[in-house]
């Protein structure tokens, strides 16, 4: 029952995998567009705003909502920072990745992370 189970789940993860050609056009699509608009902000001074943010001159000159997604709750919470938070916001996260990157490749070398 496990083997079934097994690979039905491998053959669906292939099948999801595998792009079709409209779908491969999509994302070139976006791709293309994510690049326009991170020249254009770029433009605007080497701010580039995060995926899901958008600018919001209505709350702030520099002010960027995005809608959130609250656990347990049907309705999306919006999420308003301003340039520099974003900007300390990216900064952390890359901390984290450097953090993170640092601790695999340690713990991927010359077993120094293994109970044994």
């Amino acid at each position: 029952m496990r083997l079934v189970v097994l690979t039905a789940l491998i053959v669906t993860a292939g099948c999801a995998s595998q792009a079709t050609a409209p779908d491969q056009a999509a994302s070139a699509g976006n791709r293309e567009a994510t690049q326009a608009a991170a020249a254009s902000s770029s433009a605007e001074g080497g701010f580039n705003i995060p995926p899901g943010y958008r600018k919001r001159p209505d709350k702030g000159p520099d002010v960027y909502c995005a809608k959130m997604v609250v656990l347990g709750s049907r309705f999306p919470k919006e999420d308003c920072r301003t340039e520099q938070q974003l900007r300390d916001l990216e900064e952390q996260k890359a901390a984290m990745r450097g953090e993170m990157g640092q601790r695999m490749g340690v713990c991927a070398s010359a077993n120094p992370c293994s109970s044994n």
